[in-house]
C-alpha cells in the first residue's frame, strides 16, 4: 500500500508554465504535471535545466508563471527547485516548493486547485 505523506494533496493539472530566471531575459517553458498549494512538478527539456544551473544560485530560486482563466496577467509563483531528475535523454522532471507569496496570489492558486 502506498501512503502519500504530503501535507497538501497534489492535483493533476497540466498547463503550460513560463519560467523566469534571475539574470536572464530569455523565456523558458515547461508543462505542469501536478500542483499543490505548496509546490508543483514540471516537465521541462534539458536546455531549461541547463539554464537554471547557469542563472540560479544555490538554492535555485525562480518565478513560475501560469495563465489563469479570465485574468489579463499570469499568476506569478515564487519557487525554489527541490528536485531535478532526468526522465529521458532530453526531458527532466523538476519539483519546486513555492516560497512565500501574497495572500491574493495564494487565494488565486487555491481557486485553481478547487476547480481541478
Amino acid at each position: 500500500m502506498v501512503v502519500d505523506r504530503r501535507f497538501h494533496p497534489r492535483h493533476i493539472i497540466q498547463v503550460p508554465v513560463r519560467l523566469q530566471l534571475p539574470g536572464s531575459d530569455d523565456t523558458y517553458t515547461g508543462n505542469s504535471l501536478n500542483i499543490s498549494i505548496s509546490g508543483m512538478q514540471l516537465q521541462v527539456p534539458q536546455y531549461v535545466t541547463d539554464a537554471i544551473k547557469r542563472y540560479c544560485s544555490v538554492p535555485q530560486e525562480l518565478t513560475l508563471h501560469i495563465e489563469t482563466d479570465g485574468q489579463s496577467e499570469s499568476l506569478a509563483l515564487p519557487a525554489r527547485v527541490i528536485v531535478n531528475r532526468r526522465t529521458s535523454s532530453n526531458e527532466y522532471l523538476i519539483g519546486v516548493k513555492f516560497r512565500s507569496m501574497p495572500a491574493a496570489t495564494q487565494q488565486t492558486l487555491q481557486n485553481i486547485l478547487n476547480r481541478a
